[in-house]
């Protein structure tokens, strides 16, 4: 169950990615709807073993809008049986209104007032915990790198 909710928020994930991160000049007069129309030409994923966390991120490029989504997850040691520790995914838009956008219409009011999600400047910093409590580092990078294989070899589909 939570490999396929899992999935399901990557997909989730990868699909609002587009809007993420800009460059260029010209990213302030994009708006949230307007990213609803790109298609990705080009994903990147990558996972890092830091110790005592895994850094999954994924980077998406459509025309000149680049993408990107960060994952941290920690863990109570370095071992592969170390214990899940806390989790925190963060998107980050090409300006504040896109963000404020996102935050309003992809979280609801009791994500919110519980501190599950806040939005700041540009950034959508979400707690991503409760997907991987009580499972191990070991199991924690086996499924991330699930996900690195399956958008390296499908991309977005």
């Amino acid at each position: 169950m939570l490999m396929k909710k899992f999935f399901y928020l990557c997909m989730i994930a990868l699909g609002c990615m587009v809007g993420f991160t800009a460059c260029g000049d010209d990213d302030d007069d994009l708006n949230y709807d307007d990213l609803e129309n790109l298609t990705p030409t080009d994903v990147k994923t990558d996972l890092k073993d830091n110790g005592n966390s895994l850094v999954i991120t994924y980077v998406v490029s459509a025309g000149n809008i680049k993408a990107s989504v960060q994952g941290t997850y920690k863990f109570d040691g370095s071992s592969d049986n170390a214990n899940f520790v806390s989790g925190q995914l963060v998107y980050t838009y090409p300006n504040e209104t896109i963000a404020r956008q996102a935050y309003e219409s992809e979280y609801d009011e009791w994500e919110k007032s519980e501190g599950l999600v806040r939005l700041s400047g540009k950034q959508i910093i979400e707690d991503d915990s409760e997907e991987y409590e009580g499972m191990t580092k070991g199991e924690v990078k086996e499924y991330l790198q699930m996900m690195v294989n399956y958008i390296k070899n499908h991309g977005t589909d």
